[in-house]
């Protein structure tokens, strides 16, 4: 999804009515606006306690495309069978 812009609006917290300016993405689709999550948090409606999260990072020998080639050596499309959508 391509963003057009960004705007600043002002967003009441309906728990304490106090008011925060939130930063938006614009889009082109007519979809909902969602609050992230730097603004969820600085309103306080969210506590994330990121000391209860474990940090992963991905190990290039782990790679399914590398442990099993002999399933991922062939190019795309080339499963047996009709697709349904």
């Amino acid at each position: 999804m391509k963003t057009v812009g960004t705007c600043a609006l002002p967003v009441v917290n309906p728990k304490n009515n106090e008011r925060y300016k939130v930063r938006f993405l614009v889009v082109k689709e007519g979809l909902t606006p969602l609050l992230g999550l730097n603004g969820t948090e600085k309103m306080k409606l969210l506590t994330v306690h990121k000391e209860n999260f474990v940090n992963v990072v991905e190990n290039a020998n782990d790679d399914l495309t590398v442990n099993y080639t002999e399933v991922f050596n062939k190019a795309l499309g080339t499963l047996p069978g009709k697709v349904n959508p």
